[in-house]
């Protein structure tokens, strides 16, 4: 059997398909990150149809340093404009702790579905 990957070989497509068939979703920016990808991520995610369903299982994870925003303006806006929840952090700790945090309670009300699948 081949690997999905390998049939399709483009990198954004590949993304995509990763966000279509997760339970969850987190994009993580940061100011040291490259976030050329990240950023194409969440414009699918914001924009594309078959995502709507799956945007309350989406979390934007922001690293603030200097009081500014790792995320650009016209992310910002897909954010807001599409409800994406956003977590702001600091510190790799936080980051650590958001994440742990999110993937519990997404898990747990996901449960329901996720134990059907069985």
């Amino acid at each position: 059997m081949q690997d999905r990957q390998e049939q399709e070989s483009d990198p954004l497509e590949i993304s995509k398909m990763c966000l279509l068939y997760s339970d969850v979703n987190f994009l993580i920016f940061t100011k040291k990150g490259k976030r050329y990808g990240v950023i194409r991520e969440l414009a699918f995610v914001a924009e594309d149809e078959q995502m709507r369903m799956k945007v309350d299982h989406c979390v934007v994870f922001d690293e603030i340093s200097r009081n500014r925003s790792s995320v650009p303006p016209l992310s910002s806006s897909d954010i807001k404009n599409s409800r994406i929840s956003y977590i702001p952090f600091r510190t790799v700790d936080e980051l650590r702790e958001g994440i742990v945090s999110e993937a519990y309670w997404h898990l747990l009300r996901l449960s329901p579905i996720l134990s059907a699948r069985r």
